[in-house]
């Protein structure tokens, strides 16, 4: 990968290049448009990953049927009892926006997804990691031990949340972490809303989101991970130690990288994506 070679051999024209940027973002943009340029040169293409969503206009009608479902059924719910969780994937090497695509071989390889939850007060709880392996194998009986504390992680064959790394998160995670009975803004999987869940979750009732509609109703979606990918983006780039080697090292890189990026997410910034998303007031909109 081109970014990864300038990282190793030519760190210190990286650094000064992103210096000169008006900001970490447009230093990304810029840089991810050099590595484009050179990469078209050499008979790559450059395709944007498509994603299926409803038009404008449906995606503000359902916004706004969401929202008045949701204070209406939790209009006295005390903010600090509001939270929202929600999952992405996680790359050793940072996912660009666009991948490169040369005689049909897609580039590029997930390493897991985090589940990252938090509270309309702004307050971010632990991340939970969902590790792929095997359960019960190596990473899980001497891997997790080693991982940094304060956060949870679980191993499961499938790096997703399914119905087991639910019951983990709903049976493990919340009730150590929700002192007081709480909403779970949630999006619609079946195993975040089916009656099984609903009866082993501890302390949270879940709101379900309406299909399709994440990037406008669910909180985390519209307004943290964005700023979140992009400090995931920049860690990487920026860091100057040696690339690890072994499929362990790169665990842990990616752990203590995405733990770090989750960090610098001001309480300003949760708060903002939970009025974004479900906002108690509406302005005039014209189409």
């Amino acid at each position: 990968m081109l970014i990864e070679y300038m990282k190793t051999f030519q760190h210190a024209w990286l650094i000064e290049y992103l210096r000169t940027k008006k900001s970490e973002e447009s230093g990304q943009k810029a840089l991810m448009k050099l590595c484009q340029t050179f990469a078209k040169r050499h008979g790559f293409s450059s395709q944007v990953t498509l994603t299926s969503k409803l038009n404008e206009f449906e995606l503000t009608e359902t916004q706004i049927t969401n929202a008045l479902d949701f204070w209406g059924y939790h209009w006295n719910t005390p903010l600090d009892e509001i939270y929202n969780m929600d999952e992405t994937s996680i790359y050793y090497a940072i996912a660009p926006k666009k991948v490169g695509r040369k005689r049909k071989n897609r580039l590029g390889a997930c390493d897991g997804f985090d589940k990252t939850p938090s509270r309309f007060t702004g307050k971010k709880l632990p991340i939970l990691f969902i590790i792929k392996g095997v359960p019960g194998g190596d990473i899980e009986k001497d891997e997790l031990k080693t991982y940094p504390l304060g956060h949870y992680y679980c191993v499961q064959e499938n790096a997703w949340v399914d119905a087991r790394g639910w019951d983990f998160y709903a049976g493990e995670m919340l009730p150590r972490e929700l002192d007081r009975p709480a909403v779970m803004i949630a999006d619609n999987f079946d195993c975040h809303v089916s009656a099984a869940g609903h009866d082993r979750k501890a302390n949270a009732v879940v709101f379900p989101l309406p299909p399709n509609s994440t990037s406008t109703c669910q909180p985390l979606d519209a307004g943290v991970m964005g700023p979140l990918k992009s400090a995931l983006r920049s860690a990487w780039i920026q860091n100057k130690d040696p690339s690890p080697k072994t499929a362990k090292e790169k665990r842990m890189d990616s752990i203590k990288r995405t733990i770090t990026a989750w960090d610098s997410i001001t309480e300003k910034t949760v708060r903002s994506s939970f009025r974004k998303a479900i906002p108690r007031e509406f302005e005039a909109v014209e189409f």
